[in-house]
């Protein structure tokens, strides 16, 4: 190590290249990724929010029955929270099952 050689010349260039690399391939990665799109059309009043409507809570929840999020359904916050309130009393009162192991008579 001590012959004299300097490494202070060669490191910034290599931390340069290497940021390239890291920003490319960011880039690239983000590229490759799409983003979820909103997958409900909101035509809906919020007087249709009710745990009796059994056919309209179905369209907010998944294949295994879980509520879907807000991106996916496109309701605004306070909607999306009644939509919870009234999933889960549905799933209380039997109307809903919980899972999609839980058949419904």
């Amino acid at each position: 190590m001590g012959e004299g050689r300097s490494f202070a010349s060669p490191l910034p260039f290599f931390r340069f290249y290497s940021k390239i690399n890291a920003m490319a391939y960011k880039k690239q990665q983000k590229r490759s990724t799409k983003k979820q799109t909103v997958i409900m059309k909101v035509g809906y009043n919020a007087s249709d929010i009710d745990y009796k409507n059994t056919d309209f809570l179905k369209q907010f929840l998944s294949s295994r029955y879980k509520i879907l999020p807000r991106k996916l359904t496109g309701l605004n916050a306070k909607n999306q929270r009644k939509l919870k309130t009234e999933i889960k009393k549905a799933r209380i009162m039997g109307l809903l099952p919980y899972t999609d192991r839980h058949s419904l008579i």
